[in-house]
């Protein structure tokens, strides 16, 4: 979602490959909150989730992520590995400075 974490903070926005045109807007976020509060349909409880692909309850049971497609992740909707990298990046290097830092004591 499109919010000052993002728009503030341009080196975690980086650091996780956030992209403006996959972000969804505050608006559209909030309407969707407004319709799973008001409408009658959606029982306490409901798990409700929204992103690019649309609005969708999550059941309790067998859930496919979002933009499966006959059990396979739509064309387009795949994290690149390079994404992934970049944001596991920090942690790692933390990881790797550690290892082994008892040790050294």
């Amino acid at each position: 979602m499109a919010t000052p974490l993002w728009s503030d903070n341009p080196k975690a926005k980086d650091q996780f490959s956030i992209a403006d045109e996959i972000m969804i807007s505050a608006d559209t976020v909030a309407a969707s909150m407004a319709s799973l509060i008001e409408d009658a349909k959606y029982d306490s409880g409901t798990v409700f989730e929204i992103s690019m692909l649309g609005e969708r309850v999550i059941p309790p049971w067998n859930i496919d992520p979002p933009g499966m497609v006959d059990g396979k992740m739509a064309e387009g909707t795949a994290i690149p590995q390079a994404a992934i990298d970049k944001s596991n990046a920090p942690l790692l290097a933390i990881t790797a400075s550690e290892r082994g830092a008892l040790l050294k004591k």
